[in-house]
Order: C-alpha cells, then structure tokens, then sequence
C-alpha cells in the first residue's frame, strides 16, 4: 500500500471525526517502512489568515512553547538542525499563558492528542497534549471541549507541524517520519 492510499483512509476516518486508533497507527508505520519519508497527516481544525508549515526536514525537536486560553493562542517550535537550534517565528496571536516543554536528546515526540472548537464564531484548537517514546506526558495545554483527535504513532515519531492561524491556532496537522 502507498503512503496517498493511506492518507486517503486517514482523511475518510477524519472527515467523520473517528479518533485515529491503533489500527490506522499500523497502517502509518507500513507507510514509513515502503516509503522511508515523511507523510502528513491532518490537518485538524478550521482556517485562518495565514498557512504555516514547519519542521518536516528537521532532525529534531528539541522544545515547545504554546500560549493557551480559552483555547491554543500560539505556538514556537525549536529545533536542532545539523547541530544548532533553530526556533521557529511565532505562529499565531501574542495572548495567552506560556507553557514550554524541552525535550532531550534522543527524545521524541510519538503521540499528540487535541480537540477542536468553534470559539467566539472561529473553529479553533482548544487543546494540545505531546507524549514522547519516554513515556513523559506534557499538557493538556488549552481548556478543551469540542472534539478530540487523536494521533498515536509506533516505530515512528512526529517530525513537525503544518496548519492554519491568525490570531489563534486554527488547525493543525502533523509530519511523521519513521524512527
């Protein structure tokens, strides 16, 4: 099976809000193994003024920083690229509390879990939470409410993020590559 036909079973499931399970995780790892490349997942959310799309050739995700509400305001990204961190720009509005993980070498992120929400008339992230092949739990970062999505990864990790913002954090969606 190729990586188009795996997304296009991954969007089917999303397009009727189904949490993405343990049998779609399978069917991303078979992906990795036949294509040994990043595929992106997602996006989960609505629409904003601005697309981002950051990290998918970075080697790794050393910290993140997101500023929550109501709901996910901001997020900044740090990487390590050929030794050296690169943070990215803010993507996002400037409100909100600011929590901040880093991660250590050899660390990883496998999972991200969310919800989505409509918000004063806008469809939003209102929650982030990361998991890494560690075991450590970081968040939930946001209220909540609306509906959750799910991605859990095995014999792979999440490599970057790609969606939709303006003021807010409308939509995410993720790059994955193997481990």
């Amino acid at each position: 099976m190729s990586s188009p036909s795996a997304l296009s079973i991954l969007h089917f499931l999303q397009s009727f809000g189904l949490q993405l399970a343990m049998a779609c995780s399978s069917l991303i790892n078979k992906c990795f193994r036949e294509s040994w490349r990043c595929i992106k997942i997602g996006p989960w959310g609505g629409t904003g003024a601005c697309n981002f799309d950051i990290g998918r050739s970075a080697s790794q995700i050393k910290k993140v920083v997101l500023h929550t509400g109501d709901t996910v305001e901001r997020l900044e990204i740090s990487y390590v690229v050929d030794g050296n961190e690169v943070k990215t720009h803010p993507i996002g509005g400037s409100g909100g509390q600011s929590h901040e993980f880093e991660l250590i070498p050899g660390e990883y992120i496998n999972s991200m879990v969310g919800s989505v929400k409509t918000y004063r008339g806008e469809t939003r992230i209102s929650k982030l939470e990361f998991k890494t092949n560690l075991g450590k739990k970081h968040g939930p970062f946001g209220h909540g409410g609306g509906t959750e999505f799910t991605v859990p990864v095995m014999d792979g990790r999440i490599v970057g993020f790609f969606g939709q913002s303006g003021c807010y954090l409308n939509g995410i969606g993720v790059y994955l590559a193997p481990n």
